[in-house]
């Protein structure tokens, strides 16, 4: 519980100390948004992924 405590402040962290805009370019399109966004999207869909697939493996 403490290691998860831990990457949780971290990810807040550097999360908080990439502020500045960036250009994020999909296949079609560019989008202008906070790093911090793209950052915060990544590892939620990461953690999504994991959670997924820790279930499977589990049945």
């Amino acid at each position: 519980m403490i290691a998860i405590g831990a990457i949780v402040i971290l990810a807040i962290w550097f999360l908080l100390a990439n502020l500045n805009k960036v250009k994020i370019q999909f296949w079609v399109f560019t989008v202008t948004a906070p790093l911090w966004i793209a950052l915060l999207a990544t590892l939620v869909a990461g953690g999504a992924l994991g959670w997924l697939l820790k279930g499977r493996r589990s049945r």
